[in-house]
């Protein structure tokens, strides 16, 4: 029994660590638009969105980095997104802008879906990149 056991929650462990790999190797968020080199004063928009390849999706989440000494947040908008139900609106906070979202069944199989688009006015002259 004890054998029987240890031999389950070993076959557990590895599938949890193995499966998000191979489930999600094919999926991918990514912008349009960077880098991009701005002057003070100028606008840029940059689309967010998500490339599914192999298997349909229907979640997305993640936080996305930018340079708040060279840019700052104007406007964020989900117009025409794939997202159907926003579990957490895409919101800025201090240098980030996190998001989560359900897109519902089939859910999106791919290139190029769009989630939403960041609009930024440049602080300082400089290479505006998204991580």
């Amino acid at each position: 029994m004890r054998q029987t056991l240890t031999l389950f929650l070993s076959a557990l462990f590895l599938s949890l660590v193995f499966l998000p790999n191979t489930v999600f190797a094919s999926t991918q968020i990514y912008f349009s638009n960077t880098p991009k080199q701005v002057e003070e004063g100028d606008r840029l928009s940059i689309d967010v969105r998500v490339s599914a390849n192999e298997n349909p999706i229907n979640a997305v989440t993640g936080t996305i980095l930018f340079p708040s000494e060279l840019v700052r947040v104007i406007a964020v908008n989900k117009e025409k997104s794939i997202v159907n139900f926003w579990t957490v609106e895409p919101k800025l906070l201090k240098d980030k802008v996190s998001f989560e979202g359900v897109i519902l069944n089939p859910g999106f199989s791919g290139t190029s879906g769009f989630l939403f688009r960041i609009t930024f006015e440049a602080k300082n002259d400089g290479i505006v990149t998204g991580k």
